[in-house]
Parts: C-alpha cells; sequence; structure tokens
C-alpha cells in the first residue's frame, strides 16, 4: 500500500516539474505529441531499392507516396560501355573498381534536388563476386577492398547521402566464420580479420570521415554477446574481431549504428529497450575493454522492421493485436521510432513501393500501411480526426461522470489506495482542502467540481493496457494556475512508469473566454494497467468540467481486420517480383550474369553451366511495364524461384510468355525438399498457348 508520505512525494515532484518546464507546455495544443519520437529518421531498404539513374527520373513521384526520410541507394558499376558489371552492395571483391565505374550513377543522384529524402544512404556489404571474394591473408585482396569501401564513402560523400549502409550477411565464399580447414588457426584468423577492420575504416575515413555508417548489426546479434571462448565455433565468430578493427582506426568526428536486425522479431516495447541498453552499456564482453568509451560516445542504436513478418505467415512473424495486424505493426514500429536512437529502416522483399496499380504495392498487400507508417511518426495527426469521429458516435467517452453531478457513489467502488471518496460518484480527492459540486457555474451545464488549492480531484480508469493510446480533455475556470497529471498504476494499484508520466497546464479556450482547456495524449506504458487523471488547484480555487476520456485505437485502424487480411493472403500471390520489376534499372540489351539474376530481384538461374542472356525489358510486359527476357544462346537458358508451399493445399500457377524467335519456351514446376529434389514422377511441364486477341502466351496449371 503507498503511503501518504510518499504520494505527497510524487505531487510534489509534479509540482516543481511543472514550475520548471511550464513555458515549455504552454502551447497551443498541450500534450499533443507524445514524447520519444521527435527527429527519427525513417530509412527505406529492401529489395526494390533504387539506383541512381532510376532516382533522377522518378524522385519526385517517389516522395510524393514515400514514408520515409531516406533511401538505401544501390549504385550501379559499368563498364566502358555503360554495361552493368556490378552493384555497390557487393563491393568486396579482390579486384578493385574505378571512379569512373559509378561515375554515371553518383552525377545523377547530384542532379535530384530531394525535398523528403534527405537522409540518403548508399548501401554496401559483405558480398561481391564470388570468384572474386577476398582472403583475409591476401593483402592484395584487401586493398581491393579498401579502395572498393572508399569509392562508395566518396560517392555518398559526393551525392550529399549521410554515408553508408553496411550488410554484414554474406552470400558468398566469404565469411566471418572461421574455418577450421583453413590451415591457419583462429587466433590467427581473428587477428587479421582485425586487421582488415581497420585497413577497410582507414580508407573510409579518408574520404568522408564524419559520415554515418548503419550496419544492419554489430554486436546486438546475439550469438555475439557470448562467450568468446565460443566465438571459434559460431557463426560470424570473427565478426567481433572486424569491429574491433573498425574501432581502432575509426575517427572521433565519424558515427556507426547498430540498427539490430532483431528488431524484426520484436513484439513489444521491452525487447527494443533491452537492446537499447545493451548497446549503449558497452557490456559485449567480445568488444575491446580499450574501446568502450568510444563504443558510448559514437555508437547509436537503431532498429530493423521486417515488412513481409505482417504480411506472411513465417518464423518472422508478428500477431496481430486485438484482431488487427496493423495495430500490430504500428505498435512495433512506434516502440523502435521511440526507444531509437535516430534511424529506423524497414526492410520488405516481396513486395514493392513503386505505386503502380498493378496490385504488388505495399499498400495493395496490406491495406493502411500508409497510414500506420505516417501514424507511427506522428501519432497526434489522429487528433485532427477527432470532432467528426465524435459527432459520427465511433468514440464513446469512458468517463462515467464527465459532468460531474452529485450522486451516490456507484455500486462496486472501492477506495482507491489512500485516496478519500468524492461527493462526486466516479471521483476520488487526496489533500487537506475540499471538493464540491459547484452549482452556480459548469463549461456547457449549470455544475462542476470545485476544488481547493492544494488538493487533487482524481480519477482512475482501470484495465488500460500496453498497447492503447487514449485521449484525455479537462476544462477549467481559475484565477489560478490549474493543472492536470496523468500517472499510472499496476493491476494491485501501486505507481509505475513514472517516466512516462505528464503534466499539463490549461490554454484559453475559444469558445468561453472565462474557461480554460488541458488536454493529454498518452500511450499505456508498460506494466501499467490504470491511468490516474489528477487535476489541481494552485493559489486559488479551480473549478473543473468535462473529463472526456477517449480511446483512440480504433481510429487508428480497424478492430478486427486480421481474418479479412488471412483470407484475402489465402488467394495472393505468393511469387516474389512476380511482374519482374528491374528498379536498379539495369541496362537494355545482352547481359551474361551468375547467380542471381541481379537485373530481376527474386529470380535465380537454373543450370548457370548453359545459361543463356537474361536481362529486364522495361517497354513491355503482359500485364504491367515490366519483364524479363531469356535468350538461349542454343542452350537451355533458364529462370526460377523457390516458394515454401503447404503439404495438402492447392494452388494455381500462370505465367505469361512472348516468344522472341523460333524456339520453343515452357513452364516448369518442380518439388524440393531440405534442398534436395523429390517426387520427379509429379514434375509438371506446361505449355504455352495462345490468347485470343493478344501476342502474350498462357501457361496455366490448375489444381497443382
Amino acid at each position: 500500500m503507498l503511503k501518504k508520505t510518499t504520494f505527497v512525494s510524487f505531487y510534489v515532484v509534479l509540482l516543481l516539474f511543472c514550475l520548471f518546464v511550464s513555458s515549455a507546455l504552454r502551447s497551443e495544443e498541450p500534450g499533443a505529441t507524445l514524447p520519444g519520437s521527435f527527429g527519427k529518421k525513417l530509412i527505406h531498404c529492401g529489395w526494390d531499392q533504387y539506383g541512381g539513374q532510376y532516382l533522377e527520373r522518378h524522385y519526385s513521384r517517389l516522395e510524393s507516396f514515400m514514408p520515409y526520410d531516406g533511401l538505401a541507394i544501390t549504385l550501379a558499376i559499368r563498364d566502358s560501355e555503360g554495361k552493368q558489371i556490378g552493384r555497390s552492395g557487393w563491393c568486396w571483391n579482390n579486384q578493385a573498381w574505378s571512379w569512373d565505374n559509378l561515375r554515371a550513377d553518383v552525377e545523377a543522384l547530384q542532379r535530384c534536388d530531394f525535398k523528403r529524402f534527405k537522409h540518403n544512404f548508399i548501401y554496401t556489404g559483405a558480398n561481391g563476386n564470388s570468384k572474386l571474394a577476398p582472403d583475409y591473408f591476401i593483402d592484395e585482396h584487401w586493398e581491393a577492398v579498401a579502395d572498393n569501401m572508399a569509392l562508395m564513402a566518396r560517392a555518398a560523400k559526393q551525392s550529399s547521402c549521410v554515408g553508408l549502409i553496411f550488410d554484414p550477411e554474406s552470400y558468398t565464399s566469404f565469411k566471418f566464420t572461421y574455418d577450421s580447414k583453413s590451415g591457419k588457426s583462429y587466433a590467427e584468423t581473428a587477428d587479421m580479420a582485425r586487421k582488415r577492420g581497420a585497413q577497410v575504416m582507414a580508407a573510409l575515413a579518408r574520404e568522408y570521415p564524419d559520415m554515418h555508417i548503419l550496419f544492419y548489426w554489430l554486436l546486438s546479434m546475439s550469438s555475439l554477446s557470448s562467450d568468446p571462448s565460443a566465438l571459434e565455433r559460431a557463426g560470424y565468430g570473427l565478426y567481433p574481431h572486424f569491429i574491433n578493427g573498425l574501432l581502432d582506426a575509426m575517427p572521433a568526428e565519424m558515427t556507426l549504428i547498430d540498427a539490430s536486425e532483431n528488431g524484426y522479431w520484436y513484439k513489444n516495447k521491452g525487447s527494443f529497450l533491452s537492446t537499447y541498453q545493451a548497446v549503449h552499456s558497452a557490456a559485449c564482453p567480445n568488444l575491446d575493454p580499450r574501446h568502450k568509451e568510444k563504443y558510448r560516445r559514437q555508437v547509436l542504436s537503431g532498429f530493423g522492421i521486417y515488412l513481409d513478418s505482417h504480411v506472411r505467415r513465417s518464423g518472422y512473424s508478428v500477431p496481430p493485436i486485438d484482431g488487427s495486424q496493423l495495430r500490430a505493426f504500428r505498435y512495433q514500429l512506434s516502440n523502435a521510432l521511440q526507444t531509437a536512437d535516430k534511424y529506423v529502416w524497414l526492410y520488405g522483399e516481396r513486395n514493392h513501393w513503386l505505386g503502380e496499380a498493378d496490385g504488388s504495392t505495399w499498400e495493395d498487400a496490406f491495406p493502411g500501411m500508409l497510414r500506420a507508417i505516417e501514424l507511427s511518426q506522428k501519432p497526434e495527426l489522429i487528433l485532427a480526426e477527432l470532432p467528426q469521429a465524435i459527432a459520427d458516435g465511433k468514440l464513446s467517452n469512458l468517463v462515467a461522470n464527465s459532468e460531474f453531478s452529485r450522486k451516490a457513489e456507484s455500486p462496486g467502488q472501492v477506495n482507491e489506495q489512500d485516496f478519500e471518496s468524492s461527493s462526486l460518484w466516479g471521483f476520488w480527492t487526496w489533500g487537506k482542502g475540499k471538493v464540491s459540486l459547484d452549482e452556480t457555474c459548469g463549461y456547457d451545464s449549470n455544475s462542476s467540481a470545485a476544488v481547493d488549492p492544494g488538493t487533487l480531484l482524481i480519477h482512475t480508469l482501470n484495465n488500460v493496457s500496453e498497447t492503447e493510446t487514449y485521449f484525455i480533455s479537462v476544462k477549467a475556470k481559475s484565477q489560478g494556475e490549474p493543472s492536470l497529471s496523468i500517472g499510472w498504476q499496476t493491476e494491485a494499484g501501486t505507481w509505475c512508469s513514472q517516466e512516462n508520466n505528464q503534466l499539463q497546464f490549461f490554454q484559453e479556450d475559444s469558445k468561453l473566454t472565462d474557461w480554460r482547456q488541458s488536454h493529454a495524449f498518452v500511450r499505456v506504458p508498460c506494466g501499467a494497467h490504470k491511468l490516474v487523471s489528477m487535476m489541481s488547484a494552485r493559489n486559488e480555487p479551480s473549478n473543473f468540467d468535462k473529463l472526456v476520456i477517449y480511446k483512440l485505437d480504433d481510429l487508428y485502424e480497424p478492430p478486427n481486420t486480421y481474418a479479412a487480411y488471412q483470407k484475402r493472403q489465402e488467394y495472393s500471390n505468393l511469387v516474389r517480383n512476380a511482374d519482374f520489376v528491374c528498379p536498379t534499372q539495369a541496362p537494355i540489351g545482352e547481359q551474361v550474369l551468375t547467380e542471381p539474376v541481379s537485373a530481376v530481384p527474386g529470380w535465380w538461374l537454373y543450370n548457370p553451366s548453359k545459361a543463356g542472356v537474361y536481362t529486364a525489358d522495361r517497354h513491355g510486359g503482359a500485364e504491367n511495364r515490366a519483364s524479363c527476357i531469356v535468350l538461349s544462346n542454343h542452350n537451355n537458358g533458364s529462370i526460377c524461384q523457390d516458394l515454401r508451399l503447404k503439404h495438402g493445399v492447392k494452388y494455381s500457377v500462370r505465367l505469361y510468355a512472348q516468344k522472341l524467335g523460333a524456339g520453343s519456351c515452357h513452364l516448369s514446376l518442380s518439388w524440393r525438399k531440405n534442398g534436395a529434389w523429390v517426387a520427379a514422377g509429379q514434375t509438371l511441364r506446361v505449355e504455352f498457348k495462345e490468347q485470343p486477341g493478344s501476342d502474350w502466351l498462357l501457361a496455366a496449371a490448375e489444381n497443382v
């Protein structure tokens, strides 16, 4: 049970806080914004990253609807004839590029007059051509890697990007995992990994010493926080040594972001806070103790959100809240934005943001996503919708005695802590003064609550939960300085989450000159089950009227969308990049590629030894403006895509094709399990057939 002396201290602290910050709170809409989300930046990442030349043509259109502050930009690497030979995300080669290889994309970026995308990054990673992967012990290899990374830093600086994104997840033969068959000891390899980290950082610092480098993860990955003796056998066991090498050579003006990809799984604010604390405590046992202060000073905490986890069921999936997947998405993103130091990145794979009316954009796949992102960034925008929502009866006041009428206590009302029951039913009081019914005045009636100085008039809303958002409003008439305080209690009635308390003063109300108003906009913090609204009078008696509490969550998104969402997903296209969209703008013409088909994200070569020519055609498609060209070169040319399907479920498969020559084409459907081919007798070969009135052929298989 909370003692009166404790509560007095709590109340005095609120009043002292009031004296110091009253000027800051005297805004046109006091309490209209939630703390913790100011200045945070949302970065677009994923399969549909854009190149410089594409952005030059389309950045204005993208800025008009994409809800981002910045982009991860993939630069095209081109040879002297303009053909694409690589991209910035595959710069860890043992052969160096030159500035001329990326000049075209950088100059295109320089011509972009970004109005919204002010926080762009050049995308890089620990990947390269699989045949040209660097060896830790070959100096020439790492001179090439360092030179390529320096080129990316120069490109970022010259194109006004804030820095680089670095993805440590390697998809080629280069690994951050120790190979016991390498002929080198783990200690030798770890020392060399650290040397290479310092070498790369020195090259970066020469070009752009004050940039930001956003790592999809630094030391926040769980396997990197374990006992150092386990690193020899752990995946990415050499990565902490590489990071220590980066820190060895990092200049004082540079900033690194541990942008925790683990955020994909986080479903409550506690997980975000735990990672934030781990980053800023620099307590990872694999961090060189000599770098702890540098790490605390120059490493920020950020988070990644995986869009696909909200539109497809998998091990990454985030479950709906109160039947709403949009509510779960907004809640996850809001927590990330409130907790991160500066950056939150959204990663998407199987849809895109291009805005084409082809049914495959993120908004098509997840209706309401754009609104959810906007309201996660600026939740106070919902306030503009309150008057109409109230008029339409979409919101109901949760305060039973909003008009402060005198009435016998309602059945079941109990004394809250050391509060005294008020003569105004549904309310309690605390303090030496009194609370009474004043039947001589009211805001929009003939009565109000009269409160003496030094006294609290208290209302408690029970059974609130962490995922909910509320709007509280009350009117006051006084010659003194009335205030509205918001506090939180556990289910047992003890005070909690004091860091989320709010103290609001009253502003003039244009409707009645002798009345003022105050309101608060709050999100229920972790552990709280009771929302406590406290009205107080200071210096002079105050009258209070029209206490209103609205739960806003149903305004943000419908409360029961998940069942309809799942039904829609049963008939949605499972193919990644089904329209063969080419956001990075690979060149038109012949282009021999190795796995994957980089010109067409989401697709792979079936048999590279018999590969034909694969490229993107941006001029025409069966139902949109994109397709993929496959030329056989007198061999079998094939591209493919694996899909994870459910046993016993029937599927329909459709694919369009347009023959460019005298050869033939067909669609093959085969089966694999755990990477091995199975059910050879059930392989289907589907021939393409003509369609009336169209020059496109169609291959269709039903109930597969």
